[in-house]
């Protein structure tokens, strides 16, 4: 009568995970907490953009001016390359809370 209770547990951990899904991807008009912590980074950076915690045009801005000063691939979300670099370079961690 319940099927789910007879099948085997899977768990998807942070191994099994594609590389794309290892930070947060956002995009114009994201908010909160991971988007502060994005602007803080970019802000460390030498980026300037308000720490409001709406990614508007002015992140985007930032977004753009960082990816072409570091040679990275253009987006207008957030991804692994440029979540990689802003860390590397910050000495930073995005901890698992933030997400």
């Amino acid at each position: 009568q319940w099927p789910a209770i007879g099948s085997p547990l899977t768990c998807r951990t942070a191994l099994s995970l594609t590389p794309s899904t290892r930070y947060p991807a956002m995009g114009y008009r994201s908010r909160g907490d991971v988007v502060r912590r994005l602007q803080g980074l970019l802000r460390g950076q030498g980026m300037r953009v308000p720490v409001d915690g709406l990614l508007g045009r002015s992140t985007l801005n930032a977004m753009a001016a960082y990816r072409a000063a570091r040679a990275l691939p253009a987006s207008f979300t957030t991804d692994d390359a440029l979540w990689a670099d802003l860390l590397q370079r910050s000495g930073a961690v995005l901890t698992s809370r933030l997400r």
